[in-house]
């Protein structure tokens, strides 16, 4: 499927573009939503909070308890 190879692509290239920018939360937002664009059987909301879901999910896995050091948020 054309769409959600598109879809993945756009994603990783989001997360790439966006990581450093904005930090780790807002850019797995994106990418999250990015990635779901062709699912239709989520709504918009449903894949905002999707995306919510999973990267505060993120920011609690390799910021709090890995210690890695990367943003959370830009400026944070």
């Amino acid at each position: 499927d054309w769409q959600s190879l598109l879809a993945i692509s756009l994603s990783l290239a989001c997360f790439a573009f966006l990581a450093e920018r904005f930090g780790l939360v807002p850019c797995v937002l994106a990418a999250v939503v990015v990635a779901s664009l062709p699912d239709r059987s989520l709504s918009i909301r449903g894949k905002i909070l999707l995306g919510l879901i999973v990267s505060l999910a993120c920011w609690v896995v390799f910021v709090e308890l890995l210690n890695i050091p990367i943003k959370p948020f830009k400026g944070f």
